[in-house]
Order: C-alpha cells, then structure tokens, then sequence
C-alpha cells in the first residue's frame, strides 16, 4: 500500500495579500472563502492538480482540476 507521503506532492508557502486580491475573483464559484487562498496558491504555484478531502474544489475544475487524496495515492 503507498501513502500520500510516497507522491510527488509539494506543499507551497503562504500568499501574499496582493496575489490573493488579484486572482481572486477567478475563484468566485467558491461556495466557501476560506477555500479561495488554496485555490489561488494552486494556480500561483503551477500546481496540476487541487487535492483536497473537501469537494468543494469541483466548482472550479475548469481553472484547475481537482483530486480526493485517495485518487493521488491510486495514481
């Protein structure tokens, strides 16, 4: 059995203030704005992929796809 720990995911650091004003209105279709800073640290960071427990992130599959941990691990 592999574990998150074996893939190659990168954890990225914080936003800044202004990248988060700036790419913000991208992410509207966020039903929850705590969800927003992660969306955005995706996009700044090239990220792939959005992997999250919280399904939340579908709402914005057409900017940057999304992916529940256990889908990382199957790959």
């Amino acid at each position: 059995m592999s574990g998150i720990l074996e893939t190659k995911i990168i954890l990225a650091p914080l936003l800044k203030r202004e990248d988060r004003i700036l790419h913000a209105q991208k992410f509207s279709s966020l039903n929850d704005a705590s969800d927003i800073p992660h969306a955005i640290s995706a996009i700044i960071y090239n990220c792939s992929d959005i992997v999250a427990y919280d399904d939340h992130f579908r709402a914005i599959e057409d900017v940057i796809p999304y992916l529940a941990p256990e889908d990382v691990i199957k790959e």
